[in-house]
């Protein structure tokens, strides 16, 4: 089931979301979203900061989200030192660089408003 978790770290805080088909109430979503903070932040690398868990509801944001798979072996280190896993869309195909837990930036192609949400995946 879908839910999102409302994270922060020292500069912004943001929505994250989660579809995770073991969450089935809202207790699970927040058990489910608190084991999920706790890991990223016993495994961080030099830089990153860690994540407080805000709050968490049930419910997706009612979109087509993509469904992202990671392509490559090991996590990259890029310029600056940043970590990323590069990701693809196991349906429609859209290509990114995914950034922490779940922050997915699309690559350059497919930017477009179009790609904001799965067009090849039904609700």
């Amino acid at each position: 089931m879908q839910f999102r978790m409302h994270v922060k770290n020292q500069d912004k805080d943001w929505w994250e979301e989660m579809d995770k088909p073991t969450v089935t109430d809202l207790k699970t979503a927040k058990q489910t979203a608190k084991d999920i903070v706790q890991y990223y932040n016993a495994t961080l690398y030099h830089g990153d900061k860690p994540r407080v868990l805000l709050g968490v509801e049930m419910g997706g944001a009612g979109k087509r989200q993509h469904q992202w798979r990671k392509m490559n072996l090991t996590t990259i280190i890029g310029r600056g030192g940043q970590f990323y896993d590069i990701v693809c869309c196991s349906d429609c195909g859209c290509k990114g660089k995914r950034f922490g837990v779940s922050d997915v930036k699309r690559d350059r192609a497919w930017r477009a408003k179009k790609w904001i949400v799965c067009p090849d995946r039904e609700e």
